[in-house]
């Protein structure tokens, strides 16, 4: 889907960059988690982790509002909103 924001029409590069950011950040921020050094530092990588996934929903908002009604928006907007409420499970844990 990157590929094909890239290249649209009228989409800023800054979208495209802002979108791929957040969205590769949830899974390194997980894999960090995983590995933290203390209960205190796995909860705050995750929580980091939860707040991309609030950035990356909030960047598919906007892929959504510029471009052509697409149901693949659609669908990764919805599996950012679902890591976004497992991971605050998790930090609620």
């Amino acid at each position: 889907m990157i590929r094909k924001l890239e290249k649209a029409p009228r989409i800023p590069n800054r979208l495209v960059d802002q979108l791929t950011g957040s969205s590769s950040s949830i899974g390194a921020n997980y894999a960090e988690a995983c590995n933290g050094v203390s209960r205190m530092d796995f909860r705050n990588k995750i929580y980091i982790a939860k707040k991309e996934a609030a950035e990356t929903r909030f960047w598919l908002d906007l892929c959504m509002e510029v471009q052509p009604k697409d149901d693949e928006w659609v669908r990764l907007r919805q599996e950012a909103h679902e890591l976004l409420i497992i991971l605050q499970a998790i930090v609620n844990a």
